[in-house]
């Protein structure tokens, strides 16, 4: 019951503070994956932040990391828990929650250098390994398959969303 009367007092400016740590720690470890497991997100925070630490108390509060995460509707308007394992949202949903005031100026400016990062490793894959991804769907299929498939487009032709001869240098150029 106490523990109810804490979360019950939690202010969103609390709630934004703990997004802002979340968004620059999955960007500063997982730049490639934009996600985490809650188990090494834990561990940092025991061995690397003082006990008193606001973040810290603020997870305490909850009691534990994965109730902190699950009950914030302002953490789950930019991260979804898939078991243990916490993931960046896609872009258009993170632009939503921007919009709503979600997240501080920094965490939507860490968000966004961490998209840029991860666009950039998944498209180098892509091009390095003969791939698109589909602009309907976002799905990931090789130019050498067959291309059918899509759930967009009702399980026929992916559509090309990238043309990697538009930029040889910089995969985030070559958008079609």
């Amino acid at each position: 019951k106490e523990r109810e009367q804490m979360v019950q007092n939690i202010t969103p400016a609390q709630e934004k503070k703990f997004l802002t740590f979340l968004v620059d720690y999955v960007v500063r470890t997982s730049p490639d994956m934009l996600q985490t497991n809650l188990q090494h997100l834990s561990k940092y925070m025991l061995e690397s932040m003082p006990p008193l630490d606001p973040i810290n108390l603020h997870r305490k509060q909850y009691g534990n990391l994965k109730d902190a995460c699950v009950s914030s509707p302002i953490v789950m308007s930019v991260f979804k828990l898939d078991g243990y394992l916490l993931q960046v949202l896609k872009m258009g949903r993170r632009r939503e929650s921007n919009a709503a005031g979600n997240l501080e100026p920094e965490a939507w400016e860490r968000a966004q250098a961490g998209h840029k990062s991860y666009m950039t490793a998944q498209l180098t894959l892509c091009k390095n390994n003969n791939m698109n991804i589909c602009k309907a769907c976002g799905m990931r299929y090789y130019n050498a398959a067959v291309h059918t498939g899509c759930v967009a487009n009702g399980g026929g032709a992916h559509v090309p969303g990238y043309d990697f001869s538009i930029d040889a240098v910089e995969v985030l150029n070559c958008a079609i």
